[in-house]
């Protein structure tokens, strides 16, 4: 079985909290394009070095035959289109060769690109941040508007969220939306979780932080036949929330 690991995973290999000697050996941890973006711009590689260094070595020990390269909108849409090609090896090419000098033991920070390297972090954490304000702002706007009302059933509200979900796949592809006939059983985890975390943003009961946006669409990666392996229990309750606790990978 294909298990997709959320970053912290990584972390807590490297660091020797997880014994990976009890993950079965027909059990493949896969690594991804979110972790790999989140590596290749995380402050802790100014101030945690160590503990970052043997975060990305184990994730490219344990998955470097098998990588997840596509973002995860990128995968959805070739979940049905699996011809559909867009080029961001520009991008992914530079995080993947600048990962893997950090795995490999190459120091890549004098005192000069330390400054810029806490640019780019600050600037794409900004980019992170403007997304959950947006989230936010809209959550607390629909939570003082059905104040009183009765809400709609989970059932009734897949069409909104399958609505957005393909807007947010529309943007990898001028603007085309996901086909009509789309199977969304494969997606099942992803759209149910989506929709449980909107739903308790907009109770009020919970805040979306800039780093929610990689542990959720982390779940895009999960299809029927693979589990997302996890310690964030703010997730792991939203997994088992939206009913899809049976994705859940338990070491």
């Amino acid at each position: 079985m294909d298990i997709i690991c959320d970053t912290n995973i990584w972390y807590n290999i490297g660091s020797g909290n997880i014994d990976t000697s009890t993950v079965s050996s027909t059990d493949k941890l896969i690594g991804n394009y979110n972790n790999i973006d989140e590596f290749a711009g995380t402050i802790n590689l100014l101030y945690s070095p160590d503990k970052t260094t043997k975060a990305i070595q184990a994730m490219y020990q344990f998955s470097q035959n098998h990588f997840l390269l596509d973002p995860p909108f990128t995968h959805i849409i070739k979940l049905h289109k699996p011809n559909f090609n867009i080029d961001l090896s520009e991008h992914t090419d530079f995080m993947i060769e600048f990962t893997t000098a950090i795995a490999n033991g190459n120091t890549f920070l004098d005192e000069q690109k330390e400054d810029e390297f806490k640019t780019i972090c600050e600037e794409r954490k900004q980019k992170l941040q403007n997304l959950t304000n947006v989230y936010n702002s809209e959550a607390e706007r629909i939570r003082q508007e059905i104040k009183g009302k009765k809400i709609k059933k989970k059932a009734d509200r897949i069409p909104s969220i399958r609505n957005l979900i393909s807007t947010f796949a529309s943007e990898q592809r001028g603007g085309e939306h996901l086909a009509p006939e789309y199977d969304w059983t494969k997606i099942e985890l992803f759209e149910n979780a989506f929709l449980d975390f909107l739903i308790n943003l907009e109770k009020g009961a919970i805040k979306s932080t800039a780093n929610d946006w990689y542990d959720l669409f982390l779940l895009a990666y999960v299809q029927p036949d693979k589990k997302v392996w996890t310690k964030e229990k703010k997730w792991i309750n939203i997994i088992n929330n939206a009913g899809m606790s049976k994705y859940l990978y338990d070491n």
